[in-house]
């Protein structure tokens, strides 16, 4: 149910065709941008399906718990951290965000991700980082809300 309802608020494209589809202007880039936004205002960039590959080096023999479909999706809004990286250049190196997602023991499912000005706005950023940053957070916060309480 959770990774159905993320799929459903995503927008999907790779990101070299997000960089070759607007790269001659800022007006193209941020109308492709805005054309493969998902509800939640996200762009899907990548899965990694951790799962699959994690018991392959023994893991599988453990008492522990190991979750055979976890998932990694890599997600942004590339217009956001444009209004952060503006303060710091910093939000580069951090982006886009990560969420994991993996079923447990139980039947349940935990939802784990980067939390963007953590990431981004290092330690003696600007203060105006921070504040564009915390944009970021709600808009990431109210994803995972979404995806886990529908």
């Amino acid at each position: 149910m959770v990774k159905s309802r993320l799929s459903q608020q995503l927008g999907n494209i790779t990101a070299s065709s997000l960089l070759s589809a607007g790269a001659n202007s800022q007006a193209n880039y941020t109308t492709t941008v805005n054309r493969y936004k998902g509800p939640s205002g996200y762009i899907w960039f990548l899965t990694i399906l951790h799962g699959r590959w994690f018991r392959l080096w023994g893991f599988a023999d453990t008492r522990a718990y190991v979750p055979t479909e976890m998932q990694q999706y890599t997600l942004g809004d590339p217009l956001v951290l444009l209004n952060v990286a503006r303060y710091t250049i910093d939000a580069f190196l951090s982006a886009p965000v990560r969420l994991l997602v993996y079923d447990t023991e139980d039947g349940g499912t935990i939802i784990q991700w980067d939390r963007p000005c953590t990431l981004q706005v290092l330690p003696g950023a600007p203060a105006a980082a921070y504040l564009a940053c915390k944009a970021s957070d709600d808009q990431l916060n109210m994803l995972v809300n979404y995806i886990a309480f529908g």
